[in-house]
């Protein structure tokens, strides 16, 4: 079965294969934690975009922040080819942070 499903939110469509509930169930689910990010967690700004980067052969994926530049970073699953965003729910950000070159990230974190 062809799966589609329309992100207003994010102004596009995604569509799939699957084949059936459980494995339309499956696919979404996969999406689910890196789509329901709608706001950056810096400045709460709606203004955000999805990012890749090549580093050295390294693919790097995350989402950057239009209005203040802040990043969040996804991590890669070693198996199934998915993503999940690098949150700290402790932090009044949530993982959000804003990059500066030559400077130790973690003194970044905003």
């Amino acid at each position: 079965m062809k799966i589609k499903l329309n992100l207003a939110n994010r102004g596009c469509q995604l569509e799939f294969d699957a084949e059936g509930p459980k494995d339309a169930i499956k696919q979404l689910s996969a999406f689910s934690e890196v789509l329901s990010i709608t706001t950056c967690g810096a400045c709460g700004s709606t203004e955000i975009r999805f990012d890749h980067r090549v580093r050295d052969g390294n693919d790097f994926f995350g989402m950057r922040c239009l209005a203040c530049t802040a990043q969040l970073d996804f991590g890669q699953h070693k198996t199934g080819n998915t993503l999940f965003p690098r949150t700290d729910k402790s932090s009044e950000t949530q993982g959000w942070y804003i990059y500066a070159r030559n400077s130790n990230r973690e003194n970044l974190t905003i």
